[in-house]
């Protein structure tokens, strides 16, 4: 009965630690977005950075655009994509049941730089898209092909045994 105890203490103990941990990630990661719209190569002051974020209609036209046009959605995305990766990442690991499982394996890596390449060269473009959000919807195009054809490749083989 008392080892049934000690175990359930240290579970609780375990669980709560594990929540003390997402929690002080959670705040170091919005600590970081927020460092990161202060701190860039343009040498923009506390206030002025303060000032843009909370007034942008009266703050000069440089901070501005420094403030929302470059920094805010860089600071903003590198969580999301982050997050994405690591979501695409456990997903390919999940499907092959195998936990060095990366990009290379189901040919995804190959197959968004041959569309970017595509796009690049100006051999194929998506019209009325610019240059970034062509990359990634051909990028996205291309990996669904290849999906596509990995899917019938192993339908195929499954349909042979």
């Amino acid at each position: 009965m008392t080892s049934i105890l000690l175990e359930l203490k240290t579970h609780k103990i375990r669980n709560r630690n594990k929540k003390v941990a997402l929690i002080c990630f959670f705040v170091l990661s919005i600590i970081c977005v927020v460092a990161d719209i202060f701190i860039g190569s343009q040498g923009l002051t506390f206030s002025q950075v303060i000032h843009a974020l909370i007034h942008p209609q009266s703050s000069d036209i440089a901070s501005k655009i420094i403030v929302w046009d470059i920094r805010m959605p860089m600071a903003l995305m590198a969580p999301l994509i982050g997050g994405a990766l690591a979501l695409a990442g456990a997903q390919m690991q999940t499907t092959l049941n195998n936990p060095l499982a990366d990009p290379y394996t189901f040919g995804v890596s190959a197959a968004a730089g041959f569309g970017a390449s595509l796009v690049i060269t100006n051999v194929i473009a998506i019209p009325f898209y610019s240059g970034s959000v062509s990359n990634s919807v051909n990028g996205l195009y291309y990996v669904l092909i290849n999906h596509f054809f990995n899917c019938r490749y192993f339908i195929s083989k499954a349909n042979i045994n």
